[in-house]
């Protein structure tokens, strides 16, 4: 796999936001680590995008 940048970060989570009911319970997403500095473009890429506690069923792909 590829390392993730920080726009590929976005657009994926952008995916899961758009599949999601716009009812029903409401799931926070908390970015760490090298995804967060990706994100913010302190660092080029990542490898993985870290969890820091255990995904909701309905998250998972």
């Amino acid at each position: 796999m590829p390392p993730l940048t920080g726009l590929d970060i976005r657009l994926y989570l952008g995916e899961v936001a758009d599949a999601m009911e716009p009812i029903g319970p409401r799931h926070t997403l908390i970015l760490v680590g090298g995804s967060l500095l990706a994100w913010h473009g302190l660092r080029e890429a990542t490898f993985d995008v870290d969890s820091v506690r255990r995904l909701d069923a309905e998250l998972h792909g």
